[in-house]
């Protein structure tokens, strides 16, 4: 059986943009249950950030737009690893006004 979550958040945010970037980075590191296999990214003009992490369980994706202080993440691991905890340790730094979360446990 293959088992996978999804997790799926949309936020609003108070104040200045977070450096998304480097909150994931130390967020992945610190819990220690994700493998960064590769990372692009890209900053638009004159703002906005599309950033993606290839896992070794999967993959974490990040769309961001400054100008309406929203960003969305897209989450998907395989296995008994859940993203669940490297999301909350991400969040930690972060004053969201309003959010959507979604889990979905996927798989055959």
């Amino acid at each position: 059986m293959i088992k996978s979550t999804h997790i799926i958040f949309d936020f609003f945010y108070e104040g200045e943009m977070p450096h998304i970037e480097q909150l994931m980075d130390k967020a992945i590191e610190s819990v220690g249950e994700l493998t960064i296999v590769d990372k692009f990214h890209h900053y638009f003009n004159p703002q906005g950030l599309s950033l993606v992490y290839i896992l070794a369980e999967s993959h974490i994706s990040i769309h961001t737009w400054e100008e309406y202080n929203y960003i969305s993440i897209d989450m998907y691991t395989c296995g008994e690893v859940s993203p669940k905890n490297t999301l909350d340790k991400f969040l930690e730094k972060i004053k969201i006004t309003k959010h959507n979360k979604q889990i979905i446990t996927r798989g055959v």
